[in-house]
């Protein structure tokens, strides 16, 4: 299936260079505007809805099923994070403690997705 949820990591990990600090940083801005390209595509989909346009249930739950493919395999596991940290590695010159903190940010803002507003973690698929 062709879509957001999978054409924007798929444009991250096989296009986007990682070879400099500007590179890093557009990365995790990149990765920032995930959130607000999915509420974009929410809004979208709210509105057809609302015209009766619905896709077909095959499709509903093969996106359902990337989707989950996606963020089931962990932080750690996830193609975003290995790609950026596997880069990150491959890079001359880049400060040793550097990687760490963009490291950080990426796990931050995904378990910070993950947070309730009174502070306990929601568990996905569970």
């Amino acid at each position: 299936m062709f879509g957001v949820q999978n054409g924007m990591p798929n444009l991250l990990v096989n296009n986007h260079k990682l070879r400099s600090e500007g590179d890093i940083k557009a990365y995790v801005a990149h990765l920032s505007g995930f959130t607000t390209k999915f509420d974009q595509v929410l809004e979208g989909l709210k509105i057809r809805e609302q015209r009766g346009i619905v896709p077909p249930k095959f499709v509903i739950k093969r996106v359902l099923d990337e989707m989950k493919g996606i963020i089931g395999t962990g932080v750690n596991r996830n193609a975003l994070y290995t790609n950026l940290t596997g880069k990150l590695a491959k890079i001359d010159g880049l400060s040793a403690g550097l990687p760490g903190y963009y490291q950080r940010i990426i796990s931050n803002r995904k378990m910070g997705k993950m947070t309730r507003k009174n502070g306990t973690v929601e568990r996905m698929g569970g």
